[in-house]
């Protein structure tokens, strides 16, 4: 019983860990594309700034993934 309260909350400790950066990756793309179907174009310090955002979150991904296989 004690091992499956254990399982549990790691489960639930993963999973908001790995959805919050996926949360922000998902509305940043949204965000783009929405940006580009109405203005056709992002201006070049936004896009930086997002790719900057983007490359930071997919870090974290991968950081919370090794210590999870770890």
């Amino acid at each position: 019983e004690e091992a499956l309260k254990a399982r549990d909350q790691f489960l639930s400790v993963a999973s908001h860990e790995l959805k919050t950066p996926l949360t922000t990756l998902k509305l940043q793309s949204q965000l783009t594309l929405r940006t580009l179907a109405k203005n056709g174009e992002i201006p070049i310090d936004r896009q930086k700034s997002q790719a900057y955002q983007l490359s930071e979150m997919v870090s974290k991904l991968t950081r919370l993934i090794d210590d999870m296989l770890d």
